[in-house]
């Protein structure tokens, strides 16, 4: 009976795990200098999102959390997306990388 048991909870573990996922995006690609521009990260564990930001850049008053859930219909899985927005602009001309970005 114990057997059975660990073998129903490893099964249904390993049916509930999802692949992770952390995308960065940030728009607009080329900006002018003070032009705001938005970073945003969607990753589908939850946790404290961080991304590593250059120096020069300077965050906004506005910033955004929120989630999103998409169906895949040919599985019939449900995955929840949770965003997180951060507006700002770069106090000085050059090119810049963004990220990465990761959840703990």
């Amino acid at each position: 009976m114990r057997t059975l048991l660990i073998i129903f909870l490893l099964i249904s573990c390993i049916s509930h795990a999802q692949r992770p996922l952390v995308q960065l995006e940030v728009s607009p690609k080329e900006a002018e200098i003070g032009q705001s521009i938005t970073i945003t990260v969607k990753a589908n564990v939850q946790g404290e999102l961080e991304v590593d930001l250059p120096k020069s850049f300077e965050s906004g008053n506005s910033t955004m959390s929120s989630m999103q859930q998409e169906i895949d219909y040919n599985t019939g899985k449900v995955v929840t997306y949770f965003i997180h927005s951060e507006n700002g602009s770069f106090t000085r001309s050059g090119s810049y990388t963004v990220g990465p970005a990761y959840v703990s």
